[in-house]
């Protein structure tokens, strides 16, 4: 925002006019920081977009996916409640899934993240 540049700015400014030039990176890297945390989000949103297509919605990680964006987007307490109450149950059936595979037997949200990944 133009608030935190101005701010930025005013620090860079401070610093370059002192002789203290070990700050220089330490501001510098408070200023990217919140760049790359908002690409880190960017990516992630368009992974899951990509990913979660409609054949592919009835997966675990979609229908987590999904349960969470509703949850994020509504403020009626009723509605959230009953949302997570949706995804606790989906946790449930992935470790009754996950268990009754046997030994060596994979955690569906681990495997579907993991083909999301490749």
């Amino acid at each position: 925002s133009l608030v935190d540049e101005t701010a930025n700015a005013v620090v860079l400014r401070d610093i370059m006019g002192s002789s203290s030039l070990l700050a220089i990176p330490m501001v510098l890297a408070q200023m990217t920081a919140p760049t790359s945390a908002a690409t880190a989000v960017s990516s992630t949103k368009e992974m899951y977009s990509y990913w979660c297509t409609a054949e592919r919605s009835e997966k675990p990680l979609c229908k987590h996916h999904a349960l969470i964006a509703k949850m994020t987007a509504t403020t009626d307490p009723e509605q959230r409640k009953a949302l997570a109450t949706e995804v606790k149950s989906l946790y449930t059936q992935a470790k009754t899934m996950s268990a009754g595979g046997g030994p060596g037997s994979v955690n569906p949200f681990a495997k579907d993240y993991a083909d999301m990944k490749i």
